[in-house]
């Protein structure tokens, strides 16, 4: 195939690869247990990548999507510009999704873990919990919490993003994340202190980073080896 991979190749970069790296549980496999989002083709698309065009069903959670009913995606090019409150679970906005990011992706010995916790920022209803565990085992270390985006979408209209946070007390990590970027992301540091602090940081500072193309950003830990808990509320972009 023109893009240098094989068939098999193609569908687990569709598939069973983005839930492993973004560590989406449930998802991109299909097994006993697993979230049944399928998509049936008329075909064998691990012969022939082109039959994934010949779609027959979708299925949602194991129910047929009627794809003429179905919602449309969020619009690209209109990131969201509310991206966490946490008043009510994850609480990510429409073809988002808060999740764990972690070097044990690429073979690293780190881990992360999220939960809703109570209260938040100014006594509101709830924050992000933020657990790490940073350990040696690869050499650009980090673990955090990631906002995952279903596509590409357009952060261009933005300049800052604002958060509240508090945590062990270190220089934690915002990296954002572009279709278009290889290697180690765009990032911009930030200090916490064990109090809630409102911090603005400057999107457009952000050396390297495609805006037009953002599929995600991730709050992580210092690249310092130990455990860290952190928590973040009212995550808002700003023009």
């Amino acid at each position: 195939m023109q893009s240098g991979l094989s068939p098999v190749e193609a569908v687990q970069a569709a598939t069973s690869e983005p839930a492993r790296i973004f560590g989406l549980e449930g998802r991109g496999r299909i097994e006993v247990g697993a979230r049944a989002d399928l998509l049936l083709v008329d075909g064998a698309p691990t012969q022939d990548i082109r039959s994934t065009r010949n779609i027959v069903h979708v299925l949602r959670n194991g129910y047929i999507v009627d794809r003429a009913q179905a919602p449309a995606a969020p619009p690209a090019g209109k990131v969201p510009s509310a991206l966490g409150a946490f008043e009510d679970g994850s609480d990510a906005p429409q073809g988002y999704q808060w999740t764990t990011t972690a070097d044990d992706m690429m073979g690293g010995a780190a881990s992360a873990a999220i939960e809703q916790i109570t209260p938040g920022a100014g006594g509101s209803n709830g924050a992000l919990s933020v657990r790490d565990a940073n350990k040696p085992g690869y050499p650009f270390k980090w673990a955090g919490a990631y906002l995952a985006a279903q596509g590409a979408g357009d952060l261009s209209g933005y300049s800052q993003i604002r958060f509240d946070v508090r945590g062990t007390p270190a220089r934690y990590r915002l990296m954002l994340f572009a279709a278009s970027s290889a290697g180690a992301p765009p990032t911009v540091e930030f200090d916490v202190t064990e109090q809630w602090q409102q911090l603005t940081l400057s999107i457009d500072d952000v050396a390297g980073f495609e805006a037009e193309q953002f599929i995600g950003l991730a709050f992580t830990s210092p690249t310092d080896a130990g455990s860290y808990e952190f928590a973040l509320d009212n995550i808002v972009l700003l023009p």
